[in-house]
């Protein structure tokens, strides 16, 4: 049961990573230095915090090129 705990965790933090990267860097994080002990959270929390990482890049590409646009202050 743990074990199943452990991999719920993990698909979390990659989602999070994925729709909120800044969440999903914090998360990354918190495995990777908190669960020392453990290899299987410190890997997975490495490659959470890339794919966060990456997720940020790739939003600031797209609004560099103006493929997404970011609407003005107090404008829908």
């Amino acid at each position: 049961m743990a074990e199943l705990m452990d991999k719920i965790f993990v698909v979390i933090g990659y989602i999070l990573a994925i729709l909120f990267p800044i969440v999903g860097i914090i998360v990354g994080a918190l495995l990777y230095f908190l669960k020392k002990e453990d290899a299987f959270y410190q890997t997975h929390g490495k490659y959470i915090i890339i794919v966060g990482i990456a997720m940020i890049a790739i939003n600031i590409l797209l609004i560099a090129f103006g493929i997404i646009t970011i609407p003005p202050v107090g404008q829908v």
